[in-house]
């Protein structure tokens, strides 16, 4: 006994009623096909009330120029600035006050000056290189924290996308599983009016029917809670995730030390170990005898005076200067006479009392960033050889979800063909298209789980998600 053109093996008593059944079927098929390019159609129109369209490409593009990516930009650009204030060659202020002094014995009113200027140079050694070099580190550590929030918004735009484009095969596969539950329930009822059916017979198709229609319902819900998710990542309205995703990167990556050194959680732990070294010496400075020098330079004429002197210590081996003039209306006292004057000094300060554990403790933290490094260092090793062998493996599953798409896709159009020669029904051919729409949907999964993990692998060995991406 050959299958009908319903996929049954019951024969129904008059022709009239397989004619009717046939009818119906292709003008459910027809209607399908006219339905799925009106939307088609209705989506490639761009209309503005209903989103755009966006492919792979575009959401990359908008992912990598989001609002937390901007927000890196602009702390980027903010330290910048303290790096140029902190490498500006001197750090000086100036005062001045000028005063009136009133005497009620008759003196009458004089008015006096008095300008003061102090000045530190900031030289390549001591505190102002410890305070340069902190300034390149915060600078150091905002790049990459642009990078981390540059390759987490793509990351995240990757995944959306791809649970969008899967949502939209999950929707594809349950339309057509609507389609195929109306055409037996429309075949149970035509059967029950021959009267080759039971009334059961329509009441499970229908209820099949209906439950097809739910399953179909809440694979349009979850599709749009994925465009919705992907909308507010890259801030554009999204009606639809276009296009394919690339099927193939060359992730291919040379484990040696530069690329490991350029990982943003190694090149972090560098900056600390950094940081340790500068705290030590700073400590060593702190608690050991302390030197300084300084000189001045005194000068008066009259009713002006001038100081000038200069200093300098081996605590933060930062030279300063500083000058003061005075002035006033007042007459000169009596007998004072032009004077100049100069004094030359030298200092030490030895610290007294208990032993001072700054210089062990900084030791220690030293130490321990040195760890902490080599351990980061070995580690990334091993994360980078466990990733590519993941990329590897996910490159194998693309492959075979790839082939399996395409030989659904044969099978499909081998159905049609036998649809076109009247060996087979529509039911035939939809489950056809189902299992195409199901394969297809296994590719998008597999793309971009690969994706994923070369990204995972791009970061892993201090490249730029982008770059891999391009």
């Amino acid at each position: 006994m050959r299958p009908t053109d319903l996929g049954t093996t019951t024969h129904v008593a008059h022709r009239f009623g397989r004619w009717r059944v046939q009818c119906v079927a292709l003008a459910a098929l027809v209607l399908c096909n006219v339905s799925a390019v009106a939307i088609a159609q209705a989506a490639d129109t761009g209309d503005g009330s209903l989103g755009e369209a966006v492919t792979f490409g575009q959401v990359v593009e908008l992912a990598a120029t989001s609002s937390a990516v901007r927000a890196a930009e602009a702390q980027v650009e903010l330290t910048r600035r303290a790096l140029a204030a902190a490498e500006y060659p001197v750090a000086a202020s100036a005062s001045g006050e000028a005063r009136s002094r009133t005497g009620f014995g008759g003196q009458g009113t004089d008015l006096e000056l008095d300008l003061a200027v102090n000045a530190g140079f900031r030289t390549g050694w001591g505190a102002a290189a410890e305070a340069t070099a902190a300034a390149e580190r915060s600078l150091e550590a905002a790049i990459d924290a642009l990078d981390a929030a540059r390759a987490g918004a793509v990351t995240q735009a990757v995944r959306l996308f791809a649970g969008a484009r899967s949502a939209a095969m999950a929707r594809g596969s349950a339309e057509i599983a609507w389609q195929i539950a109306s055409l037996q329930a429309e075949a149970a009822r035509s059967r029950y009016a021959a009267g080759a059916a039971l009334e059961a017979d329509v009441t499970e198709a229908e209820l099949n029917e209906r439950a097809a229609e739910l399953d179909l319902r809440a694979a349009e819900a979850t599709y749009a809670a994925a465009l919705t998710e992907l909308s507010l990542l890259i801030g554009t309205d999204v009606s639809e995730a276009v296009g394919d995703m690339p099927g193939s990167l060359g992730a291919g990556v040379v484990r040696r030390e530069v690329a490991l050194a350029a990982r943003g959680d190694v090149r972090a732990a560098k900056r600390d170990l950094e940081a340790a070294a500068d705290a030590l010496a700073q400590a060593t400075r702190a608690t050991g005898v302390t030197f300084s020098a300084n000189a001045s330079l005194a000068g008066t004429l009259g009713s002006t005076s001038l100081n000038a002197g200069a200093s300098i210590d081996t605590r933060d081996l930062t030279p300063s200067v500083s000058g003061r003039l005075s002035t006033t209306t007042a007459a000169p006292r009596p007998g004072g006479g032009p004077g100049l004057s100069a004094v030359v000094g030298v200092g030490a300060s030895v610290p007294l009392g208990p032993p001072d554990t700054r210089v062990a403790a900084a030791e220690l933290a030293h130490a321990q960033a040195e760890a902490r490094l080599a351990d980061l260092t070995a580690r990334a090793e091993l994360e980078v050889a466990a990733l590519s062998e993941r990329v590897e493996l996910s490159a194998a599953r693309l492959e075979l979800a790839e082939s399996r798409a395409a030989l659904a896709r044969a099978a499909h159009e081998a159905e049609r063909e036998r649809f076109d020669l009247g060996t087979v029904g529509v039911l035939e051919v939809l489950r056809a298209e189902a299992a195409t729409v199901t394969a297809t949907g296994a590719v998008v999964s597999a793309r971009a789980s690969y994706l994923l993990d070369v990204m995972a692998l791009a970061i892993a060995s201090g490249r730029s998600v982008t770059e891999v991406l391009k």
